[in-house]
């Protein structure tokens, strides 16, 4: 009988550390200071941020999307002309050839004498 009460005090004692932990990440997380900053310039726009003490997260925009742009090829239209396409076809492409190897400058050449 007693063992059976040493083991239910000992279960008891790791679920109340278990609370007691849980308790103090609670209040940790309710101290922190939180927010969401929003930010205007010129140059990058508008940009949100969501603020939970040191740690700063990019709400807008999002990486992806400044990736995206930044891939985008810049195509020029003049006029309404919109740019030319290659066709594509269902063969496939034809490979290069090697760049040809650098001539080495000419060494000066000793004459006889």
């Amino acid at each position: 009988m007693s063992a059976v009460l040493a083991v239910v005090l000992m279960v008891l004692k790791i679920i109340g550390m278990i609370l007691l932990a849980l308790l103090l990440l609670l209040l940790l997380a309710l101290l922190l200071p939180a927010g969401i900053h929003f930010r205007w310039s010129h140059i990058g726009g508008l940009r949100l941020q969501l603020c939970y003490g040191p740690l700063h997260f990019t709400l807008y925009p999002r990486k992806a999307d400044e990736e995206e742009k930044k891939a985008e090829p810049k195509a020029e239209t003049k006029q309404g002309n919109t740019p030319k396409t290659e066709p594509t076809s269902a063969a496939p492409p034809k490979p290069t050839p090697p760049p040809a190897k650098a001539e080495l400058p000419a060494q000066p050449t000793m004459e006889k004498q």
